[in-house]
């Protein structure tokens, strides 16, 4: 595997970890995923930085499983 790979392969993981309901609800842990510079713009299209996003996964309750693919 080509350092390339295994890089791309190791974000894959770690974006994968986020999707688990144990991560999303320990602000530790996405903390620890998420840069400190971390912005995300959401479908309506406002701006959500680091604490923005830990503080809305925490709240979430009942949220659909999250598969990903590839």
């Amino acid at each position: 595997m080509t350092e390339l790979a295994e890089l791309l392969a190791m974000i894959q993981s770690l974006e994968v970890k986020l999707h688990q309901p144990v991560t999303r609800t320990n602000a530790s842990a996405v903390g620890a995923l998420l840069h400190d510079d971390f912005e995300e713009i959401g479908r309506s299209g406002q701006c959500y930085d680091k604490q923005q996003t830990v503080t809305a996964l925490l709240r979430e309750h009942g949220q659909a499983e999250i598969f990903s693919e590839g």
